[in-house]
């Protein structure tokens, strides 16, 4: 039978998806300009503090075969890639390549996965409690599987790293699984209800994925489709949410007259804002964007920095516009705006970590992309 996850359903489970608050910042006008230079080998070193427990704590994640864990997995993959960009360091890469490959290996077939399955020939998994109980959930699966397509984009980018034989077949193995049981089957079970998603930060995950699987793709149609759907969300408008683009929707105002604010629903202005925690999703991938393609700008780059810095860090808001009390939670997206500014890089490191790798991690490449050994 197949499910229908309402938007009741996927928003509730997104509420219970509660994140750590880090500790609130010093004033940045102090701090910033105090700030040491901290260059990869210090950020390395806090990484590898953590890597028995790192290795313990998503290696379990990586091996129960429940969606919903893989929500929180994506954290260690995104961690492990950033280490490996930052060090070059092929450690870090088998790292990542270890915990995908165990996703993949937990894969099965649709029809073996109960009756609130889709029940097709594609692969996949079934959310346990903790999630959408049971069902096979598209938020899990590119909320985690768009720093796969990073893993892969990091892998195919260093030469002597794919002329390996051996990474070369990892490379292939993931690639070829990520084209049909991932893009492939979330577009053939409904591209506008499964990738056109219903608000801003889900539908940010599928440009992800989509902007580097047109990389690697070697199939016409797929790269075809790739290439239409990250188009799409972010500058030519989704067709089912009346052609609002998200480079249209980042234009909302903000507590800041140069930073951005925006709404997480299509099309709403001043109304329903993004909040910061589920901010860093678009964060994230404009900052990929900037990075693979010309749809995203660095004065884009700069307003989201300005938001970061002048909205988020100074006010701890709820919301990205700037209202609401929250805690100025940032990772996974704003901490890697700092590889674009040494001063918003400077201000980052006034941001304890408490132990976040993926936190550690993004600060070690944005190092890297500053120069700072």
């Amino acid at each position: 039978m197949k499910p229908e996850v309402t938007r009741r359903v996927l928003l509730g489970a997104m509420a219970a998806l509660v994140v750590p608050a880090l500790p609130v910042a010093p004033e940045l006008a102090e701090t910033a300009a105090a700030a040491e230079r901290r260059g990869v080998a210090h950020w390395k070193q806090q990484f590898d503090r953590q890597r028995s427990y790192l290795l313990t704590h998503y290696g379990r994640l990586s091996r129960t075969g429940d969606s919903r864990d893989y929500y929180d997995l994506a954290y260690g993959i995104d961690a492990y890639v950033s280490m490996f960009e930052a060090t070059g360091a092929t450690s870090y890469l088998d790292g990542a390549l270890e915990l995908v490959s165990n996703v993949i290996a937990d894969a099965r077939p649709s029809t073996s996965l109960g009756a609130r399955s889709f029940e097709d020939s594609y692969r996949g998994w079934v959310s346990g409690p903790s999630g959408v109980a049971g069902q096979e959930v598209p938020l899990y699966e590119s909320y985690c599987w768009r720093y796969v397509c990073r893993l892969l984009t990091a892998l195919r980018d260093d030469d002597a790293v794919y002329a390996s034989t051996a990474y070369r077949k990892q490379y292939d193995a993931v690639l070829a699984f990520t084209e049909q049981h991932i893009f492939d089957k979330w577009y053939a079970r409904g591209v506008n209800f499964y990738i056109y998603r219903q608000n801003t930060n889900m539908a940010s995950h599928w440009a992800y994925i989509a902007l580097h699987l047109r990389k690697h793709t070697r199939s016409t149609t797929r790269q075809v489709r790739c290439e239409k759907v990250h188009a799409d969300i972010a500058v030519g408008g989704l067709p089912n949410y009346g052609g609002v683009s998200l480079k249209r929707q980042l234009s909302g105002g903000s507590a800041s007259r140069s930073a951005v604010g925006w709404s997480e629903s299509w099309g709403l202005v001043g109304q329903s804002p993004q909040d910061v925690s589920h901010a860093n999703a678009e964060v994230a991938y404009v900052v990929e964007g900037r990075a693979h393609s010309t749809m995203w700008t660095d004065a884009d780059i700069e307003r989201m920095s300005l938001t970061l810095t002048e909205v988020i860090m100074r006010l701890k808001p709820l919301y990205v516009d700037g209202t609401g009390k929250g805690t100025g939670w940032i990772a996974d997206g704003f901490v890697k705006l700092g590889r674009f500014s040494p001063q918003v890089q400077r201000a980052l490191e006034t941001y304890q970590p408490q132990g976040q790798a993926q936190y550690i991690a993004a600060m070690a490449a944005n190092a890297r992309q500053l120069g700072w050994a």
